[in-house]
């Protein structure tokens, strides 16, 4: 029971420990992961975006077909307009 109390007391405190030195590192510069300071030459932004958009909407958009309302060789055989 000796050693199963101690392995807990070990695991515990390692996981302090790591929590510990997570946060630490965190909040050191050199550690932090790198920001993206800018783009570089090539780069799409947002601006890039907005434009392309606006130049989709003011391109003139084809008129859609027009379907005829009635089949020209569907001729009424009756109430019902049934096909023979």
């Amino acid at each position: 029971m000796f050693w199963l109390h101690l392995s807990a007391l070990v695991l515990i405190n390692a996981m302090i420990a790591a929590l510990f030195v997570s946060s630490t590192a965190m909040r050191l510069p050199l550690l932090t992961r790198a920001q993206h300071a800018g783009a570089g030459e090539g780069a799409y932004n947002v601006w890039d975006l907005i434009a392309q958009v606006e130049a989709e909407r003011d391109r003139e958009m084809p008129e859609p077909p027009q379907f005829p309302d009635r089949d020209p060789d569907d001729e009424p055989t009756g109430r019902h307009h049934l096909r023979i």
